[in-house]
């Protein structure tokens, strides 16, 4: 399957089950959060992973801030 992970300040990880936006084949996917999710201010990172046969892929990190 395909995720997103949150990374808070602290660093505990978040990880957010993800759908696709179309078939899949252009890239695109969605995920949805809650309200309070974000509560924590600061520096925060995203990144997306997915699994295929035998590995795991993951992107890089891509960073944005809170409050």
């Amino acid at each position: 399957g395909t995720a997103v992970l949150f990374t808070k300040p602290d660093s505990t990880v978040i990880r957010s089950a993800t759908s696709y936006v179309t078939d899949g084949t252009d890239g695109s996917v969605y995920t949805i959060t809650s309200g309070n999710q974000f509560s924590t201010n600061g520096r925060w990172y995203l990144q997306l992973q997915t699994t295929g046969i035998g590995a795991i892929y993951t992107s890089k990190k891509y960073r944005f801030k809170v409050g």
